[in-house]
């Protein structure tokens, strides 16, 4: 799990992260779930074509996406299972729990 506070941090050469400009030059573009929740609870899920964990939350920022305080979980999909699976209407968007259930989330 990438945490809101590891997307800010500085980036040392040994980072197991690459830094947003190393992953939009070194990854091809894929899907990721970004889920973000308090200590408290779930507060919303997104699907994002990015280029790595820090461009998946750099892309729900841009979407105006983000919860201050709020821990972000970042998940690869697999390409094939995604697009068969989440259409089109929710993709790129804050989800609320009931739809992110829709899709098999827990």
């Amino acid at each position: 799990m990438l945490g809101a506070a590891d997307i800010e941090a500085e980036v040392a050469d040994d980072s197991a992260y690459q830094t947003l400009e190393q992953e939009r030059q070194n990854n091809p573009a894929s899907w990721f779930f970004l889920s973000f929740a308090d200590d408290e609870q779930f507060l919303g899920g997104a699907f994002v074509r990015a280029h790595g964990p820090r461009t998946a939350i750099q892309r729900g920022r841009d979407l105006g996406i983000q919860f201050a305080g709020a821990t972000v979980q970042c998940e690869p999909l697999p390409e094939d299972e995604f697009v068969a699976r989440v259409p089109d209407a929710m993709r790129e968007r804050l989800l609320n729990e009931d739809e992110v259930r829709q899709m098999g989330g827990e």
